[in-house]
């Protein structure tokens, strides 16, 4: 399959080796996740795909550095990941936005974290929030959004840092079928339009059709203890389905206005 975005094909962005997680000690110790060794190159958009409780979550959360492996190891671009991890964001499958800042300080806050300073995360808020389609809604608060929307937020923010590695927690399962259809759809479409510079996606699903849909490779997982059972190379040209057209964005109605009257756009590549 040819390379989707500039980077060397082989080049490992993550490897990880022997994975343990374990919660608690003596009889009431519980294992989350057990000898897990996964590779991630650049060019790929991978799915762990599994039930609920299998620990796919808890892999997100150690690969990012947000919570420390009980054994085994974490190395990123071959050296070894200490804390937080500089290269990797991640998306939540709640939209864990800031309900007292607007859309672009939502944005911004983690290019504040960064130390950038005020005019140029301002210029790259901006042009984020016109990325993912809801230029016009700089000033709204995330009740003024729907579900997708709030989303769509949650997308640019993590892509704000402009990450390797990008980290999906199920960032679809709190949209109903429809949103979650058109923003998978819009993912896709800039990812392999190279119109975001991650070398990598990761995403953690327990819908099928959802990891066919998006995947290059499927690591499929099982729970008690979570484990890898299999991997499934899977290619865009497998697919028994139509590629679906793409739609141009229709501009009708007030397009600066109240949120409740501007309609939904999709993300512009």
């Amino acid at each position: 399959m040819p390379t989707l975005v500039e980077a060397q094909p082989e080049t490992d962005l993550l490897s990880l080796q022997g994975i343990v997680k374990a919660y608690g000690t003596g009889p009431r110790r519980f294992v989350a996740v057990q000898d897990v060794s996964l590779r991630i190159r650049a060019g790929e958009f991978v799915c762990l795909l599994g039930p609920s409780g299998c620990g796919k979550s808890t892999l997100l959360r150690i690969i990012t550095g947000l919570t420390p492996a009980s054994a085994g190891s974490v190395l990123y671009r071959g050296k070894p990941l200490d804390g937080i991890n500089p290269h990797a964001t991640i998306v939540f499958q709640t939209f864990a936005l800031y309900p007292w800042l607007t859309v672009q300080e939502n944005v911004e806050v983690a290019l504040k974290a960064r130390g950038v300073a005020l005019a140029e995360r301002r210029v790259r808020a901006v042009k984020l929030i016109d990325t993912v389609g809801l230029d016009g809604f700089e000033t709204a608060y995330p009740r003024e959004l729907s579900g997708g929307m709030r989303q769509k937020v949650g997308f640019a923010r993590a892509m704000a840092v402009e990450p390797e590695l990008l980290c999906l927690d199920e960032p679809f399962s709190a949209l109903d079928v429809l949103s979650a259809e058109a923003l998978r759809g819009e993912l896709l479409e800039l990812w392999l339009n190279k119109a975001i510079p991650t070398q990598a996606i990761l995403m953690v699903t327990h819908n099928i059709e959802e990891a066919v849909e998006l995947a290059d490779r499927i690591v499929i997982m099982d729970k008690d203890p979570g484990r890898v059972v299999a991997e499934i190379p899977w290619t865009r040209s497998m697919r028994w389905w139509p590629a679906r057209p793409r739609r141009r964005r229709r501009r009708s109605g007030p397009l600066r206005g109240s949120p409740v009257a501007r309609p939904s756009c999709r993300w512009r590549v």
